[in-house]
């Protein structure tokens, strides 16, 4: 019986530790910002490839084909609002000296990380849903008229945006126990844009490790191959080491964020 009775206990009490984030989350007018930014841009840069993949001398793609180039694209970009979602959900509490309420509220501290990482998860996976629709809406009025509609519905469609989706929460996740750790906002997104957009800078220069090319280990690239290869079976190839090398991205982070939440002063 007491068995049973502190099992319920600790899902009740979770279960408020994560209403509270939640809560945090959605009365933040920052975040609120960037989401509607993030699906703003998202519509803009849909409607800008849609242009440039119909514009005369572009060799003919499926619609289908064309959606998916589409979502690459978008998804580049907007990687950088869930990771600041995620950033600001945590630096905010640090600079506004409202962590230390939390943390007394919650002396074990470890079930507040977990919470804010759940939220984050949840919060990017309905965002990013939600803008692979409006890349959607925004496209098509283009694409159809010269033969290039695909259906909202079609499996490959819809697997690349749960794929897309995959992918962003790999990327908030991150960048909330980077945040975490480095306490700073300005700090975490410096380096969440180093980590994301340095391999574009520094393939040329990285060394080969184990005949594997150096840029295969960043995060961007292994989990953009790993969440590929739900619907492109050519990404699968080496998807037992992109998936160990985006785990390790998501792993030492986050064990390294729980030590330190733990036991730091706030």
């Amino acid at each position: 019986m007491s068995t049973a009775t502190f099992t319920t206990d600790t899902r009740i009490r979770f279960g408020g530790v994560l209403a509270s984030e939640f809560t945090k989350l959605v009365t933040l007018r920052s975040i609120w910002i960037v989401a509607v930014a993030m699906l703003a841009a998202a519509g803009l840069v849909a409607v800008a490839e849609a242009q440039n993949s119909t514009a005369p001398g572009v060799d003919p793609v499926s619609g289908v084909e064309t959606m998916l180039s589409v979502f690459w694209i978008v998804r580049t970009g907007t990687q950088l609002f869930v990771a600041a979602l995620a950033v600001i959900l945590v630096t905010h509490e640090f600079s506004s000296g409202t962590i230390q309420t939390t943390v007394i509220s919650v002396p074990r501290r470890l079930p507040v990380l977990a919470a804010k990482a759940v939220v984050v998860a949840v919060v990017t996976t309905l965002l990013s849903l939600l803008s692979s629709l409006v890349q959607y809406a925004a496209a098509m009025p283009l694409l159809d008229p010269v033969g290039r509609g695909a259906s909202i519905a079609d499996p490959v469609i819809v697997t690349a945006a749960l794929a897309d989706s995959l992918y962003l929460v790999v990327v908030a996740v991150f960048a909330l126990m980077l945040a975490t750790i480095v306490r700073n906002a300005a700090v975490a997104i410096t380096i969440v844009i180093a980590i994301l957009f340095g391999v574009i800078l520094a393939a040329p220069a990285l060394p080969m490790i184990a005949d594997v090319p150096g840029e295969y280990f960043f995060l961007s690239y292994a989990a953009d191959m790993t969440t590929s290869a739900l619907y492109n079976p050519a990404a699968a190839a080496d998807l037992g080491r992109n998936l160990a090398v985006t785990l390790a991205w998501l792993v030492l982070p986050g064990a390294a964020a729980s030590v330190l939440f733990a036991r730091r002063s706030v």
